[in-house]
């Protein structure tokens, strides 16, 4: 399957997870969102369940490239099988996602400006809660949503806000407290001058993801 431009083989996460001293179990599938965009999901059976998913994300960075990562990690008793005796993946596809998942310890935003992220955060992953400790790229963030992030947050909360902050602090918690360092007027909304620099900048950065991207492309085909 192809996801955001780049070719992937769902078997090769698969193996990777199997890996894993905890799994007894993986399948690796892609769905789309409302918005279209395809991102993978994991399903797996853990030999301990106590331990959670959170060690699976860190294994599998320390290998696969961040597109390859699935944007959720689902637990389940058991795999469903079909009479033939083969994996029912349409079965999976109906199972109701859960990116807590991915989260060992909700945390609630404390106060206004990591609730405005949040509800940024909420919205452009589609996620009914972020905790203020979640990790931006832990809950399938990815640079083209990064960039979505970047002109909503300098809209409405700081146009001193940079790409390269997000990078920097991907967690709530940790952006909210670059901004209240960075300016003491981090909740005042910026000027119509500011916001439309930022939807330039924005759509600098777009621009240059989609050049990563055909370039990208491009290797893949030599």
């Amino acid at each position: 399957v192809k996801i955001r431009g780049f070719r992937v083989e769902l078997g090769e996460i698969e193996t990777l997870l199997k890996q894993h001293s905890n799994v007894a179990e993986a399948v690796i599938l892609p769905q789309e969102d409302e918005q279209g965009d395809r991102r993978l999901v994991a399903y797996v059976v853990l030999r301990q369940k106590a331990l959670g998913s959170s060690p699976l994300l860190k294994f599998l960075r320390g290998t696969l490239p961040n597109y390859m990562i699935p944007s959720a990690i689902i637990v389940l008793e058991a795999l469903p099988f079909t009479t033939g005796g083969k994996i029912d993946r349409r079965a999976l596809l109906t199972l109701k996602e859960s990116h807590t998942n991915l989260i060992s310890d909700y945390a609630l935003p404390q106060d206004e400006i990591e609730q405005r992220i949040a509800a940024i955060w909420q919205d452009v992953l589609q996620l009914k809660r972020v905790g203020r400790h979640d990790n931006f790229f832990d809950l399938g963030g990815h640079s083209l949503l990064m960039v979505r992030v970047h002109s909503r947050l300098c809209q409405t909360i700081s146009s001193t806000i940079t790409m390269i902050d997000l990078f920097t602090y991907p967690t709530i918690s940790s952006l909210a407290e670059h901004l209240r360092r960075s300016t003491s007027t981090g909740l005042d909304r910026p000027s119509s001058q500011a916001r439309g620099d930022t939807r330039r900048q924005s759509m600098q950065h777009l621009q240059q993801f989609r050049e990563q991207t055909r370039r990208a492309r491009g290797r893949e085909r030599s």
